[in-house]
């Protein structure tokens, strides 16, 4: 889809390629991309493709709220009401297999760009020396795709147990929780819409480690704003 579209659409669309996902990586039962969607056909009598896309998405909740409960992320209690049967035709006719397939990264950052989040950045500059007994902490801007690269590549790390994510908006929020998904985690997740970092502060231990984005990559703070608040932590911001 070219234009910004509205929350609603925005979030179906995201949510949609991510229950392709999960049906693709055989964690749940095919439904959105049976062939023909013959056990949809079967028992839809006159629901429509927009019933579909709310059925589908209401189930993911049940097990992965973080990544699929709309009126948690949008802040209504049946956000997506508005969406017309042509609109989820649209978004439907856009999700393949190839369209969500592909490694972990290429997928989030797939989603990434979909919600308008920074995904282009040097993951080569992260710390190598994170380890499971460590606190770490991702600053609002990149939605848990920091967290993704460092659990996917440092043997033991897991992000329920290291990991806070600290996002800047729904959207950064929706993007963590489908890291948390694509990770296999569950349940209740290390992660918060916390842009100004008052929660952080406040509520939880000084971090082993800070990452986030720099200010050319979308970050929200500078490793000066930073020093004052974790001044005995490691802060690594990375660029592009």
């Amino acid at each position: 889809m070219t234009e910004q579209p509205q929350p609603a659409l925005l979030f179906a669309e995201v949510a949609l390629h991510a229950v392709a996902r999960e049906e693709i990586t055989e964690r749940k039962t095919r439904r959105l991309l049976e062939p023909q969607r013959m056990s949809w056909e079967r028992f839809r009598g006159r629901l429509g493709s927009a019933a579909l896309a709310s059925l589908l998405v209401e189930d993911g909740a049940v097990t992965h709220p973080a990544a699929f409960d709309a009126p948690a992320l949008l802040g209504a209690p049946e956000p997506l009401a508005p969406l017309s049967d042509s609109l989820v035709d649209t978004l439907l006719a856009e999700i393949t297999e190839a369209s969500v397939a592909g490694t972990g990264s290429d997928y989030l950052q797939d989603q990434a760009q979909r919600l308008g989040v920074s995904h282009r950045f040097a993951r080569s500059n992260l710390p190598r020396g994170i380890k499971a007994h460590h606190r770490v902490l991702e600053l609002p801007g990149s939605g848990g795709l920091l967290a993704h690269h460092v659990c996917s590549t440092l043997e033991g790390v897991y992000f329920q147990d290291v990991f806070t994510v600290a996002c800047g908006d729904w959207k950064e929020r929706l993007l963590a929780g489908l890291v948390a998904l694509e990770l296999g985690v569950g349940g209740e997740l290390p992660i918060l819409e916390d842009p100004s970092l008052e929660q952080v502060r406040q509520r939880l231990p000084i971090p082993d480690f800070v990452l986030g984005l720099s200010k050319e990559k979308g970050g929200r703070f500078t490793e000066e704003q930073l020093r004052p608040w974790f001044p005995s932590t490691t802060t690594t911001l990375v660029l592009l």
